[in-house]
């Protein structure tokens, strides 16, 4: 069992692959990854659920952005 709240995230971390699960979790890799020097990301929805939903992808793809401007 956890005591911290730290040690939870720390280990749903290292279980989540980078660049998966929500849009808060996308955004922090994002950010994780600008750190590191990164200036420019191509994600491709191709394979997700939303691959036929052009609308939703502009969302998203808005939502991520606000987190590395």
């Amino acid at each position: 069992m956890f005591n911290k709240e730290g040690d939870e995230k720390e280990l749903e971390s290292k279980q989540r692959q980078l660049l998966s699960g929500s849009i808060d979790h996308i955004g922090k890799d994002l950010q994780d990854i600008k750190k590191i020097g990164v200036e420019h990301a191509i994600l491709n929805f191709n394979r997700s659920s939303i691959s036929n939903n052009i609308d939703n992808i502009i969302d998203i793809s808005k939502r991520l952005s606000g987190f590395i401007r």
